[in-house]
This record gives structure tokens, sequence and C-alpha cells, in this order.
């Protein structure tokens, strides 16, 4: 069973254990390459997932270790795929 990592739709900080996509400019012409960032469940450190597999039902292959506290495990983006969750307007 995987843990379930909730998107988190805020401009600010997230907090430990979510996710969300942000857009990265690449050198090359064209769109902003998506880049999928997270937050470890314990320590909060942050790392992206551009090196893992993730289905349309938001499991991410292989599983995550987090390099700062040692966190291993599988995990599942809460609403992969889906339009972003309405929420509160940022401050």
């Amino acid at each position: 069973m995987s843990m379930v990592i909730p998107n988190w739709t805020h401009r600010t900080v997230m907090p430990p254990g979510h996710w969300r996509a942000v857009n990265r400019i690449t050198d090359k012409p064209g769109d902003p390459v998506e880049v999928l960032k997270f937050t470890c469940p314990q320590c909060g450190a942050e790392g992206d997932l551009s090196d893992h597999d993730i289905d349309g039902d938001g499991v991410v292959k292989p599983s995550v270790e987090c390099p700062e506290c040692g966190f291993h495990d599988h995990i599942e983006l809460q609403h992969y795929g889906e339009p972003a969750p309405a929420g509160p307007a940022d401050v």
C-alpha cells in the first residue's frame, strides 16, 4: 500500500508530505517543462520526481527515499492528472 501525498495548490512553501507541479524554464525553445516537486513527510525536505515514473492514478515508481532523513516508502500523488482542487486564495 502506498502513502497518499496530497496536492499543495498554494504558492507558499509546501508543508511536509505534499506535492505540486511547477514549470521549469529550459534553454530549449518551446514550452516550459513541468516538474513534480514533493516534500518529505518526515522532515519536510523538498525533492523532485524527475527520475520516477508516475502512472495515471498517481502511483510513483520506484519508491522515494529522502537523502536528508532516510524516509523510504511508496507514494501516491492524490489528485494527479485532475484539475487542481479549489482552495482559499493565497495571502
